[in-house]
């Protein structure tokens, strides 16, 4: 009953005919209303009747903006050229596209794309602000193929596009996770991916990635 549409998206509006007396559509009346403007498409059947056939009508968002409400109906007739009652009003939510900006940044709050050293953080701003953030889902792929030891010295081989991290936070704030060896192991000298996707509350996603690199500094983690 509800379909949310981003800003610039062509929206389909689907209904089959239902006749009582069992004849083919020949007329619909596409209803649709904005605020305090409500206009009315009549559709005449082209081809040839068929009363299980979907009809479609088609609607530009693109000249609407973010927060609009497109409340829409449709009513059709058969071949007595008299309408039936308009079907259920339903609804079109259009929102902006959201976004999310994510960038790795060091303790100080600086912009990195090499690490030297832990602990590291990765940022998330999404947007705008006419939506709320429900989840994010952040992961880290490696860019490299290679082996590493695990906690108990198990010898393990990492593949590329092998996760190395992956977490979801449910959270309505921006995102600020704290990466560290407790609960990341990455390998010296490789390239590695982070990818985040956010859920907003319009029903509406956005993803970003950020590629980094490990160069140690000459220190020993236990």
């Amino acid at each position: 009953s509800t379909t949310t549409a981003i800003v610039g998206d062509s929206v389909t509006l689907y209904w089959i005919h239902n006749s009582e007396d069992g004849s083919s559509q020949q007329l619909a009346d596409v209803e649709y209303t904005v605020g305090d403007n409500t206009q009315t498409i009549t559709l005449r059947t082209q081809d040839e009747p068929d009363d299980e056939k979907t009809s479609y009508y088609t609607l530009d968002t693109s000249k609407y903006t973010e927060g609009t409400k497109i409340l829409w109906r449709i009513r059709t007739a058969g071949i007595t050229m008299d309408y039936g009652d308009w079907s259920v009003q339903r609804t079109i939510d259009v929102y902006a596209p959201p976004t999310l900006a994510l960038t790795i940044t060091k303790q100080d709050g600086t912009d990195i794309s090499v690490l030297e050293s832990f602990p590291f953080y990765v940022k998330g701003i999404a947007g705008p602000t006419t939506q709320t953030p429900l989840s994010y889902h952040l992961e880290v792929i490696s860019k490299n193929t290679y082996e590493t030891t695990d906690q108990i010295g198990n010898v393990q081989t990492v593949n590329a596009g092998d996760q190395v991290y992956s977490n979801y936070f449910d959270t309505g704030q921006q995102l600020l996770v704290e990466l560290s060896a407790g609960n990341i192991d990455l390998e010296n000298n490789m390239e590695y991916t982070v990818n985040c996707t956010v859920s907003m509350n319009s029903g509406l996603t956005a993803t970003a990635s950020v590629d980094f690199s490990v160069a140690w500094t000459d220190a020993i983690y236990e």
